[in-house]
């Protein structure tokens, strides 16, 4: 009964497997309660218990966030090649192609947003640093909270600008992957802007 919990302890066990199965041996093993209509506490000198198919041959297909810069590269290098290749592929037809040619831009213009993201996500911590120096300098002279509001403000804009760039990773047509680097010039526009104005 899924719904029912049992509380299972042990001196000593032993784990070892035959083909995909796992067998558990216990040794001094305690059942608490044993059932729903036995609430007591149930003892043995020793258990065993196998679990069937607890052992299976799966095979993991990484996707492109767990891709490594270089592999990433890699794959971004790989699907323009198949842009290209699908281009100057007659057999498919036009309407073959043009359904073909649309799937591997949008892969490529999601993994050239992903390569970019990493980036942009790296630069984050710069870009807010070189936004507070110069408000945390004023909120100093001025005693006023409204260098933290600011910073506050252009952190959310920050993420507001890339969360909308992660929901349009696969609209080729609005090219995210350059889109997503606004918020990055936007700070150093406005960190620049600041210091000239502040110190």
């Amino acid at each position: 009964n899924p719904k029912f919990d049992r509380l299972v302890t042990a001196h000593k066990a032993h784990v070892s497997q035959e083909g995909q199965d796992v067998i558990l041996v216990l040794d001094r093993m305690r059942v608490e309660p044993l059932d729903e209509k036995n609430p007591s506490m149930s003892r043995a000198m020793r258990l065993s218990h196998t679990i069937d198919d607890a052992i299976r041959q799966v095979k993991y297909n990484r996707k492109m966030k767990d891709f490594r810069l270089f592999e990433m590269v890699d794959h971004v290098s790989r699907l323009n090649a198949t842009m290209e290749s699908v281009r100057r592929d007659e057999s498919a037809g036009k309407d073959g192609r043009k359904a073909m040619l649309k799937k591997v831009k949008s892969e490529c213009s999601a993994a050239k947003f992903e390569l970019n993201k990493r980036f942009v996500f790296a630069m984050a911590a710069l870009c807010f640093v070189l936004v507070g120096i110069p408000l945390g300098i004023r909120s100093q002279r001025k005693e006023s909270t409204i260098g933290m509001a600011i910073s506050i403000a252009i952190a959310m804009g920050f993420y507001l600008v890339v969360m909308l760039m992660l929901n349009m990773q696969k609209n080729y047509s609005i090219c995210p992957e350059f889109l997503i680097w606004l918020s990055p010039l936007a700070c150093f526009g406005l960190s620049a802007w600041f210091i000239k104005r502040n110190l």
